[in-house]
């Protein structure tokens, strides 16, 4: 059993975070456990549930990929009073021995004074009940999802990054939904003054346009094009900072990406893709490209038309042959082929020139990452 493995086997039966990560330190497997007699796994530090779990496995641990999703979606930090730095367990909010239920909607991620409160009763109550649990989670839920969206704004918050193609149509759609007023842009009048968008803020077909030279190769190539990109990717960094989206650049492996995802969920991915066209149409629209990334044995593939890249060097440069890029996307089907994991998602936007201040990731190029042959 691995280390990651180990460790979340412990937590599945009830060993606080820092305690498992401590074992997992000292080399302790869970066969190992099972094999040390009571005192013994007192004396290295375990609590008297998780002995008697380990020790008899009366009850069935917590499934691993639940684990996984519970420690992931809260950043491992207690919903209740969200200090980062506190050893945190996973709670049935309805008792195992009446429930019988290891379900994702019975379980919340605690402290260890917090995971107390929820079993101490005081004044003929219980401190923490299950109600105060399940809206706690919650809420904690939601915020660490707006995090993610505003950590990836950060990203782009540098010189010379920018969004190489945004798909406005689904962006639109998204921001009504979002209840986001397209006319409180602050650049709405500049690009209505000359008919790019209409009375709601949708952008018009260029022959309504009111400008002197308009677009025929990409929707940006005129005069009035940076406007445009100040409007629309003003919507878009709107939208984002609405929609729940979740950074899986450092989630690369087959078993956490099968947890994770599912259609209807937005994804972020930063790293080596590689784009090329795959329509015989070479201006205009219905100039379809295809992006992929390509690694160990993980596949993320789209297409996207490339009248929407936001200038010639995005098209020509960015959007072309192996680049870094940092996509956002909506999963359409997530399955498994010949020991790969296939994503195919729709793209929302691609950007280029974001931060990379972590050097924990580093793009180079791996033999699984090119398919000259599609």
């Amino acid at each position: 059993m691995t280390s990651k493995r180990t460790f979340e086997a412990l937590v599945a039966r009830e060993v606080d975070t820092q305690k498992a990560q401590e074992l997992v330190d000292r080399g302790y497997t869970l066969s190992k456990l099972k094999e040390m007699q009571k005192n013994k796994l007192k004396e290295i530090g375990l609590e008297e549930n998780s002995i008697s779990i380990i020790s008899k496995e009366a009850r069935s641990p917590i499934p691993t990929e639940t684990v996984s999703k519970l420690l992931h979606e809260s950043k491992r930090i207690c919903c209740v009073c969200r200090e980062p730095n506190r050893s945190v367990v996973i709670h049935h909010i309805n008792q195992w021995s009446e429930s019988k239920d290891h379900s994702e909607r019975n379980l919340v991620v605690l402290c260890l004074e917090h995971h107390n409160d929820a079993h101490t009763t005081r004044d003929l109550s219980l401190s923490l009940t299950k109600r105060q649990l399940k809206d706690h989670k919650k809420a904690w839920t939601e915020a660490v999802k707006r995090k993610d969206s505003r950590a990836i704004l950060g990203i782009m918050d540098t010189d010379g990054s920018m969004w190489d193609y945004i798909n406005h149509n689904r962006m639109f759609q998204l921001a009504k939904k979002s209840k986001i007023n397209l006319t409180q842009s602050p650049y709405f009048y500049a690009v209505k003054e000359n008919g790019m968008v209409n009375s709601l803020g949708l952008i018009q077909d260029t022959s309504k346009w009111e400008i002197d030279s308009k677009p025929t190769f990409r929707l940006y190539d005129c005069g009035e094009g940076t406007t445009l990109y100040y409007y629309t990717s003003s919507i878009l960094e709107q939208l984002i900072r609405k929609i729940p989206v979740v950074d899986i650049t450092h989630r690369w492996s087959i078993g956490e990406l099968k947890t994770l995802l599912s259609p209807g969920i937005f994804i972020c991915l930063r790293g080596a893709y590689y784009y090329k066209s795959i329509s015989d149409v070479n201006r205009g629209r219905n100039r379809i490209k295809r992006g992929y990334r390509r690694k160990s044995k993980i596949r993320v593939d789209f297409q996207f038309d490339a009248w929407e890249a936001t200038s010639c060097t995005s098209d020509a440069c960015h959007l072309s042959g192996r680049k870094s890029s940092m996509a956002i996307l909506l999963v359409k089907s997530v399955s498994v082929k010949n020991e790969w994991l296939n994503i195919t998602a729709s793209c929302l936007a691609i950007g280029s020139g974001f931060s990379n201040e972590d050097s924990s990731v580093s793009w180079y190029v791996d033999d699984d990452e090119f398919e000259y042959a599609m």
